[in-house]
């Protein structure tokens, strides 16, 4: 497993079908791991989101994001626990109810957007 602080974009990569309200959608990606993917999404209000999502699903796994490093951050912590992310989404789910309650709860909170971000230097 790569140390988190050696997650970086990456140039030159297919785009991602993501699942959306509106159906599937392909966007550029700049982020490819183990079946985390990180989208670059123009939303047309004249900056950049991001998405962290499950690629063999499309399913965002967090609300999205306006940090590209935000999103690489989520991505590390998903990368970390001890789950197949390249597997459908069932088989991901039945790996999700083997995690311990602490690493379930980082799922919890990454899925509802709580995980807060403060510059170290306002802390």
């Amino acid at each position: 497993m790569k140390a988190p602080n050696s997650l970086k974009f990456q140039d030159g990569l297919p785009p991602v079908t993501l699942s959306t309200d509106k159906g599937p959608v392909s966007v550029p990606c700049v982020f490819r791991e183990r079946g985390v993917v990180i989208a670059r999404l123009d939303l047309g209000v004249g900056t950049d989101f991001f998405s962290v999502s499950h690629e063999p699903s499309g399913d965002k796994f967090a609300p999205y994001l306006r940090n590209g490093a935000h999103a690489l951050a989520l991505a590390a912590g998903l990368l970390h626990l001890p789950v197949d992310w390249s597997q459908d989404r069932d088989a991901v789910r039945h790996q999700i109810r083997g995690l311990n309650e602490e690493q379930r709860a980082l799922l919890i909170c990454i899925d509802a957007g709580r995980i807060m971000f403060t510059e170290m230097g306002r802390a």
